[in-house]
């Protein structure tokens, strides 16, 4: 249902059943203001692109999910309890890859962020421009960028010649790709410490579907991969977003 009037039955009482209200507002005050005028306030969802936490704070309810949906009903404790843990999982985990990180560039070895993990600090990116710097983990899938961006172990290490491809979500840890541009610098630092440095020369979208993302042998450069469009609510499509940078 669209532009349903503010007074009607569908938003001034709870309806249980597979409806839903959609209204356009003038701004996120006016939203924040019509969602709080609601005698009920059990759960609300908010979607946006950088300013989730910021108009979860100013609502009036029980809980609220961020770029995400709520379980309700018997389970919705259990839920709220995960949610709370999931972040707190990951805060905790941004500091064992750091210290596993700093142990490897003291010893030049191989540190995992804890005994079981199946992956280990590779590299840092860094970017003075969008004041990042980012442990890089070995390995580009599920479990490796779930904590940071990953290494894909198939293409080359900086300053061996070729393509060097690291890749993260496009909610998270790489989000401020979509604020890059060409002549940004981007620098990589390995466990012994050396750094290679890189200017950005071509950003593009790809189908995964009908375009491999090229490593070449012959040119060292950084390719920096993420999910695109960034503010998708369904994750998982097939386009890629490419940060291409040559060595300097």
């Amino acid at each position: 249902m669209v532009e349903v009037p503010e007074s009607s039955t569908a938003m001034t009482q709870e309806t249980f059943g597979p409806t839903l209200a959609i209204n356009k507002v003038m701004n996120t005050d006016e939203a924040i203001k019509l969602s709080n005028a609601s005698s009920y306030g059990l759960a609300a969802a908010v979607f946006s692109k950088r300013e989730g936490e910021k108009i979860a704070s100013k609502l009036a309810c029980g809980m609220v999910s961020i770029n995400s949906v709520f379980l309700f009903a018997a389970i919705g404790f259990s839920i709220f309890a995960y949610g709370a843990y999931i972040p707190a999982k990951a805060v905790l985990a941004q500091y064992l890859i750091n210290d596993a990180w700093n142990d490897s560039i003291r010893t030049g070895e191989i540190q995992k962020p804890w005994s079981w993990a199946d992956m280990h600090p590779v590299m840092k990116l860094s970017s003075t421009k969008h004041k990042k710097d980012l442990i890089v983990l070995s390995g580009d899938k599920g479990n490796s960028l779930a904590f940071a961006p990953g290494y894909n172990i198939d293409s080359y290490k900086p300053n061996q010649g070729g393509t060097t491809v690291i890749s993260a979500h496009r909610d998270t840890h790489f989000r401020f790709l979509e604020e890059v541009s060409i002549d940004d610098v981007f620098e990589v630092t390995d466990r012994r410490n050396n750094t290679a440095s890189y200017l950005v020369s071509d950003i593009k979208i790809i189908d995964s579907t009908k375009q491999d993302i090229s490593i070449n042998s012959n040119q060292d450069e950084l390719k920096l991969i993420t999910c695109y469009p960034f503010d998708a609510i369904i994750a998982g499509g097939p386009l890629r977003y490419v940060v291409t940078a040559k060595l300097i």
